[in-house]
């Protein structure tokens, strides 16, 4: 004998169908029957749906299987952009060199100018060193320096009293002689170069 399984019980119409075409006995009846008196697509439902559990088990095993997949493809794929692209972006970077020459300084003999400033006359002394890693520009710029006095004095009396006194004033001041220290002598020495203008002394009187 073999058993029908509950969830197929309740098809109450096909169990009868079965029963009656049969002649299946009330006695036999109950949970279980004659599988062989069964036809078989009957047992085919039957056994289909005999273990649910066992299916639902089956199913989720084969998610879980796909999803360690995937997620082991991923994993993969980001290896593989990170050790590949990172690096030939890295390698297509251009070296920055550095320039390891040392700092030369060229002092600028103070320069003293004169503003009026309501009914006073008030002096400003400057003094100003040059920086430069080039030594033939610092050559050219020692043998300028009575040249280089006179534009600085210029840019000088050009400047405000006011402007010059102040912090911004003296960076400005300090930008207009950089660019026309490199004016004077970049049309004839393309290599010429400074690093910057710096102030190194201011008196006011």
């Amino acid at each position: 004998m073999v058993r029908i399984y509950s969830p197929l019980v309740q098809n109450r119409p096909l169990v009868a169908e079965q029963i009656r075409k049969h002649r299946i006995k009330s006695r036999d009846l109950g949970i279980f029957t004659n599988a062989r008196l069964i036809e078989p697509e009957f047992r085919f439902r039957l056994k289909r749906s005999s273990n649910p559990r066992k299916d639902n088990s089956l199913l989720k095993k084969i998610i879980i299987i796909a999803s360690a997949v995937l997620i082991l493809l991923i994993g993969a794929g980001a290896a593989y952009y990170l050790l590949v692209y990172t690096a030939d972006e890295t390698e297509s970077e251009p070296k920055v060199e550095i320039d390891q020459r040392e700092f030369r300084y060229i002092e600028i003999p103070p320069v003293v100018a004169n503003f009026q400033v309501g009914k006073k006359m008030r002096y400003v002394q400057i003094t100003t060193s040059i920086q430069t890693r080039d030594p033939v520009s610092e050559e050219k710029i020692k043998k300028n320096l009575p040249l280089i006095q006179s534009e600085l004095l210029m840019l000088m009396q050009q400047t405000d009293f006011d402007s010059i006194n102040s912090a911004d004033g003296k960076a400005l001041l300090l930008k207009d002689i950089e660019d026309k220290i490199i004016a004077m002598f970049a049309s004839n020495s393309p290599n010429f170069e400074i690093e910057q203008a710096m102030m190194t002394g201011f008196v006011i009187q």
